[in-house]
């Protein structure tokens, strides 16, 4: 079998949002045990036969992750607590705290950074590059560091992940501080639950925060939010705590990033939903794209809702920052649609590809400049 190594996502941090010097986390005993045991929870409720019917099916997960023995006997979690007070000595980890990185300051005479804070500095003319990484059965987003003045590309750091990533979507939103800019991503992955990571925090064996629940008859929990893979995400840059998914399950979910409720469902589809994006300048505007070979522009406060028929399977949509009445289709026949939001007849199509078009970008600064990528493996 040929080995499994892909990149099923990327995204861009913007230049100067990071922290200089991104804080660091070191773990306690105590705080290992008690991600241990959630960790040990969440298994348990996507192993749950009890579980909602509708949630993504999880039997291969449960065949890797068991292979014909419990977790349980396996790990001994029952008698996790009547251990002895081992775990740091045999795992070599120290307390769990924010570790702010020390900052550097030329204005100081002498003043230096140390050369492990040098291998973590991130400078203001840098860009980070998240890049959605899968190999063999480990998924992660790698943050590379890239400055195309000096010619340098690297790794800086990696996020371990627990399932698949199928989108990134940047956001410099913080929920729990909103005067202060944030530096997070969001994760839509083949589970229903969306994951926050902090891209300043370094060795985070835990996500910010999540949006969504699985259902759990055993904790006596319902579901929130989807109940299939998260395929598409779009953060509102008007309104900066509203965050769109889309989803395998047909729907489209409006998030309140300051309280981490799923606000608003809209479910016009009959397909599963690809791509959603928000109008650049219009904060209530969104537009989504459906393999029921549908385009759909909702109004969400008035909750108008109008429908393209595009006559393809849509695998992403965009809009034209240049021309805000223009968006673009993607479709599964490697076609790309200009429509006028104003009208349900196009304004030109053309044959881009001979496979889907999987991505397209329209160049921020070089009007009518188009960038396609397709599974016909060319650009």
């Amino acid at each position: 079998m040929p080995r499994v190594n892909f990149i099923p996502c990327v995204a861009w941090v913007p230049k100067g949002v990071s922290k200089q010097l991104p804080d660091k986390v070191e773990l306690t005993e105590t705080e290992l045990k008690r991600i241990l045991k959630s960790s040990k929870n969440e298994l348990e409720d996507i192993l749950d036969p009890a579980s909602d019917d509708d949630d993504v099916n999880d039997a291969d997960t449960q065949a890797t992750l068991v292979s014909g023995t419990s977790v349980e006997n396996e790990y001994d979690m029952e008698n996790y607590d009547n251990e002895p007070d081992s775990v740091t000595a045999t795992i070599g980890l120290e307390d769990l705290e924010l570790l702010p990185g020390n900052v550097y300051d030329p204005s100081k005479e002498g003043a230096e950074v140390d050369s492990e804070d040098d291998d973590d500095e991130i400078r203001s003319d840098d860009n980070l590059i998240l890049v959605g990484h899968v190999d063999e059965d480990v998924a992660s987003i790698e943050v590379y560091v890239y400055n195309s003045e000096e010619g340098y590309l690297y790794v800086h750091h990696e996020i371990m992940l627990s399932n698949l990533p199928l989108c990134l979507e940047w956001l410099d939103y913080l929920p729990d501080d909103t005067s202060k800019s944030g530096n997070l991503v969001a994760v839509a992955s083949t589970d229903p639950v969306i994951e926050l990571w902090d891209l300043d925090v370094l060795d985070s064996l835990k996500c910010k925060s999540k949006l969504g629940r699985r259902k759990s008859k055993k904790k006596k929990l319902s579901r929130v939010g989807h109940k299939d893979a998260v395929l598409s995400l779009s953060w509102n840059k008007q309104v900066k705590n509203v965050l769109a998914s889309g989803s395998a399950d047909h729907n489209v979910i409006l998030w309140d990033l300051s309280t981490g409720q799923d606000v608003k469902t809209l479910n016009p589809h009959t397909e599963k939903v690809q791509s959603v994006t928000w109008h650049p300048y219009e904060k209530q505007t969104l537009l989504t794209g459906s393999s029921d070979k549908t385009a759909r522009l909702f109004e969400c406060e008035s909750g108008d809702c109008k429908t393209y028929d595009i006559g393809q399977e849509v695998e992403i949509v965009a809009w034209n920052h240049f021309q805000p009445y223009n968006f673009l289709v993607g479709t599964e026949t490697g076609d790309v649609i200009c429509h006028d939001a104003r009208s349900t007849e196009p304004v030109w199509k053309i044959s881009a590809h001979d496979s889907a078009v999987s991505g397209l970008s329209l160049s921020s600064q070089c009007p009518g400049c188009l960038i396609t990528v397709s599974e016909d493996k060319k650009s």
